[in-house]
């Protein structure tokens, strides 16, 4: 992903999410957090895992279809 390839020049709009939220993430959910609205990417430690969309209220995942792993 060209998150991934940009880490390290990413220097705002970089939101930090835990592991809990990082499983609903790449499953291909949104999240509910409060963000200003834009643009941001998605980090979990030292990995970016893409980017999304904030609308003030939700955070909306970006992830293609064949890159998320599908629920059981």
């Amino acid at each position: 992903a060209g998150s991934c390839i940009l880490g390290k020049q990413i220097d705002k709009n970089i939101f930090e999410i835990d592991n809990g939220q990082l499983d609903l993430w790449i499953r291909g959910n949104n999240l509910d957090v409060n963000l200003e609205k834009g643009i941001y990417a998605i980090k979990n430690k030292n990995d970016f895992f893409g980017c999304g969309i904030s609308n003030g209220e939700k955070l909306a995942n970006f992830v293609p279809k064949e890159r998320r792993i599908r629920s059981k």
